[in-house]
Parts: C-alpha cells; structure tokens; sequence
C-alpha cells in the first residue's frame, strides 16, 4: 500500500504488506479488508482503498457520530474522475439512529444506496461480533460485503459527512475492458444475495434488492460488450426472475431477446 513517509514514522500506525513475515503467519490477513478488521485495535474502522484518499479531518470530524456506540455510520464521498461530484445527494429525512434493515428500505426507495464499503464507518465490536468479512479471491466484493452488514446493523447513523475520495484511474478493476472475471465474480455475489434477499420478511424490500442486483450485473454485461461471447455470459433464469421494476423487466425482456439490440438501445438511451 501508499503511505506517506510521515505515516512510516508514526508509532501507531502499522503497516502489512505482501511479503512481510508476519502475513506468513496468518493466511486471513492476505485481504488487506479482512486484515483491517482482525487487526485493527481502535473501536471504529474505516477502509481505505490504495487509490483512494480521506480527508485530513476524518476522524476528528467523525467523533461526534460514535456517540451512542452505532454499528455504521453512513456518510458521504466525492467522485474523482477529471472534475468532482458527491457519491449521493439526498440523507435520511431524520437524523435519529435506525435499524440496518429500515435504513435499507428508506434509501433503496430513493436510489442513494451504493453498495461500497468505504462510505461507512464500521464498529469494530459489531464487524467481529457478527463475524462479518470481505470474501477473499473476488472481484467488487463490497456489493457481497455491505448488503449483509446493513441487515445484521441495529444501529445505523446517517451523517451529512464528506470524507472520501474514491478516485478512478485507467486500468483498474471498474475501468479494464476485460469484464469477463468481473461478470462472473458479479453474478455469483448476486446468486448469494438473491437467497439471503428472498429470505427478508419485508418482500417488498426483499425484491427491491433482488430487482438492484439485475441492475449491476447488465451494468457489467454491458460495460463489458459481454454480448459478443453469446450466451455465456446471459444468465436468463437469474435475470428473469428477480426482475421486479417495469425498467428492469423490459432491460431483461430486450437483452434475452437480442443482446445486440439490447447494446444498441442502451448505447442510444444512454
């Protein structure tokens, strides 16, 4: 990982890497995520990807939100890709502290759900308690990641707090033209998701979520021109039964109709 000289002076501040010795000794920490978490002594964590900064006064800033011990705070980030523009526009109505579950539900009405590990900061207590880790080997595996937080969480707080700068840069996992492991990897989180979604008492919620995850895969099939490896990469019967959303159903209805149809009306729409 980056770090700044000034960190490599600082006492507290421990850095693991690819090579050193003491990652040997615990195969669990190969994940930098995973290793934040086993490792981490604070009572709060937050991750930081390696091309991806946090504003200076991130965590005086955040010290007021961890009264009252919650399990997230949700906060807000910035989108660096040649000009600037916040991750999400709209917060919770109230400010008072909900479940993970009603949280869900408030921000998936409204689309201001990102499913990114790096907007919220986690209770170190609650992600051991739960026994909540990143899996390992994975593409985009905060989309498998957050969603299962968010519903384990008691106690969500929303804060108007801009601290992240998710920054994107050419050739990363989000901008490569080979989708190829990204759709694979994509869909099974989404065949993950779609039993732990199916199983929510709230079906309402329940098909929202399943309805969001055929949205991300087509996002991939799409961006990827997945389409010109047929049909491996169409999974048809996933596809067609968590579509809920006339906007999903008729995504779903053209692309298994035609997957080159479906490119060109997506590239003219767009």
């Amino acid at each position: 990982p980056a770090w700044s000289p000034a960190s490599k002076q600082e006492k507290r501040v421990m850095t693991l890497g690819e090579g050193d010795p003491r990652m040997a000794k615990a195969p669990l920490l190969k994940m930098i995520k995973t290793m934040l978490t086993n490792k981490a002594v604070g009572e709060y964590i937050i991750f930081v990807d390696s091309d991806d900064y946090i504003a200076p006064t991130t965590c005086a800033a955040l010290l007021p939100y961890t009264e009252g011990a919650p399990d997230i705070i949700r906060c807000n980030a910035v989108r660096v890709e040649g000009g600037e523009g916040l991750m999400r526009t709209v917060y919770r109505e109230s400010a008072s502290p909900c479940t993970g579950l009603q949280y869900l539900k408030e921000m998936m009405a409204i689309g201001q759900m990102p499913m990114v590990a790096w907007m919220n900061v986690y209770s170190r207590e609650f992600l051991c308690k739960e026994q909540l880790e990143f899996k390992k080997g994975i593409l985009h595996e905060d989309e498998q990641f957050t969603p299962r937080a968010f519903l384990k969480a008691q106690k969500v707080v929303d804060a108007e707090l801009v601290f992240y700068y998710y920054v994107i840069r050419e050739n990363s996992i989000m901008t490569k033209k080979d989708k190829r492991k990204n759709a694979r990897d994509m869909l099974s989180t989404c065949l993950e998701l779609e039993e732990i979604f199916a199983a929510l008492d709230d079906k309402k919620l329940g098909n929202a979520m399943r309805d969001s995850l055929v949205g991300k895969y087509l996002s991939i099939y799409q961006a990827g021109h997945l389409a010109q490896y047929d049909e491996d990469f169409l999974p048809k019967k996933f596809l067609r039964r968590n579509a809920f959303s006339r906007k999903n159903k008729l995504k779903v209805f053209l692309v298994c109709l035609s997957p080159k149809l479906y490119g060109l009306v997506h590239r003219l729409v767009k």
